[in-house]
């Protein structure tokens, strides 16, 4: 690091796509350590900084009042790798020209593992900065991002190997693939999906909060015969839906604009990203301590965080289309930092009872389950003639129920993973009956849940 005083330096959040220049520090001998945030979302960033830094090696916090210590401690510190910190001081070093230096950066290419070099999927770099620099170029931006790939690589989670070349190689697999993007482009411009040859249209799923650039959600239609609709969904892949059919038959009144495959790709892409984020943060959450298990009111499911089998921290999460618990370790960052009124935390009864309603909300079916819904439906409705809410005797009777409910779908979906066929059926009223048109429209959570 250079002996000056550094003047200025920005703070880049990565977890936006692409990264953005959220606040920056400046310095001068006349006023000190003064401080600008350009993102109202990240204020508790920069006021994380202003507590205080504490460094390696140090006993102590580096404070704005330390002037220049500070400074240079900004470019010292070393956080979970959510932010980054650049020098942007008058005369500071030119970062583009300085990576493009060989002797300052090793490349590599990607390859699928077992592979090879000669069928490349991308080129990562390690910049020679101290600690050490990695970006990946991405194909949505055409330029160098930060990548994660050396470090999940390092922990047998990366799907790709790497072997070092040249920068003069590097930049001629680039040029390749930037040739090769362009003629895909132009392929999906004219309509014709460029990796299957197939037809297929792409719709935005727009309103007033969501314009057609950052749209509520993604459908396609694969012109295949009968059609094939399909939605991107949550685990970020092509899921069938009937959105598409329900919307034309006047059944569903969110609207949808048709959109080109390189706006999908691009929309799609940039949800990846953030989803890579999430997961990325999820795998380095903090060893267990005495908290957990943390349950949670989340949107209009349930999740909950509890000690894994590796020595971390696991999530999981209510699936309201199957009733099933299933293990997502991508929300654990959302959920512990909850930025909207939607996530709470919430003690195990409530848990217990949150998970339950919405089960018995979104899920129809047959067997004693259902017949227990019924029964807790048959409290409320008597409370509601009687304009009264439910009685302490009738709110510990709905407790006790909903807990034989929820052992009774515990030890049901511990019989299909064992292989046994289901003791009972049940479909969610988002996707509709198997036999029968999935509803018009589906109603919010009843406020007594």
């Amino acid at each position: 690091m250079p002996d000056n005083v550094p003047t200025r330096v920005a703070v880049y959040g990565l977890d936006r796509v692409p990264p953005q220049r959220i606040a920056e520090f400046r310095w001068s001998g006349e006023t000190g350590v003064i401080w600008s945030v350009l993102d109202a979302e990240s204020a508790r960033v920069v006021e994380e900084f202003t507590h205080g830094l504490r460094i390696d090696g140090g006993d102590g916090r580096v404070r704005p009042v330390d002037g220049a210590h500070f400074m240079h401690a900004l470019l010292t510190w070393q956080d979970t790798g959510d932010h980054l910190l650049v020098d942007e001081s008058d005369g500071a070093v030119d970062w583009g020209a300085w990576a493009e230096n060989p002797r300052r950066a090793r490349y590599f290419v990607l390859f699928a593992k077992g592979g090879s070099r000669d069928e490349p999927t991308g080129v990562v770099r390690r910049l020679d900065t101290d600690p050490p620099t990695d970006q990946a170029f991405r194909r949505q931006y055409r330029r160098w991002l930060p990548t994660q790939h050396f470090e999940l690589h390092r922990q047998g989670e990366s799907t790709f190997d790497h072997v070092e070349i040249s920068h003069a190689d590097a930049m001629e697999v680039i040029r390749r693939s930037e040739a090769r993007w362009a003629r895909e482009d132009a392929e999906r411009a004219a309509g014709q999906d460029s990796t299957t040859g197939e037809r297929i249209t792409y719709y935005a799923r727009v309103d007033e909060s969501h314009p057609r650039d950052n749209p509520r959600g993604i459908a396609r239609r694969r012109h295949t015969d009968p059609p094939t609709d399909e939605v991107f969904a949550r685990d970020m892949q092509w899921r069938p839906t009937e959105y598409l059919r329900r919307y034309w038959l006047g059944q569903n009144d969110v609207d949808h604009v048709e959109i080109t495959e390189g706006e999908a790709r691009e929309i799609t892409s940039r949800w990846q990203e953030v989803r890579y984020v999430e997961t990325l943060r999820a795998r380095r959450r903090r060893p267990i301590d005495e908290t957990l298990p943390m349950y949670f009111e989340f949107y209009n499911r349930t999740y909950r965080i509890e000690p894994g089998p590796d020595g971390r921290e696991a999530g999981y999460e209510l699936d309201i289309r199957s009733g099933e618990i299933e293990e997502d370790d991508s929300h654990i960052w959302e959920a512990r930092n909850p930025r909207t009124h939607e996530i709470k935390e919430v003690d195990e009864s409530r848990y217990l009872d949150l998970t339950e309603a919405a089960r018995a909300h979104y899920l129809r079916g047959d067997g004693p389950v259902f017949a227990l819904y019924a029964a807790i439906d048959s409290i409320y409705a008597h409370a509601r003639s009687c304009a009264r809410r439910p009685t302490v005797e009738e709110e510990a009777l709905i407790r006790v129920i909903r807990r034989r409910t929820f052992a009774l779908w515990e030890k049901e979906f511990a019989r299909r993973s064992a292989g046994r066929a289901p003791s009972f059926t049940s479909w969610s009223i988002l996707v509709g009956r198997p036999d029968r048109a999935a509803p018009k429209d589906v109603p919010p959570l009843p406020p007594h849940a």
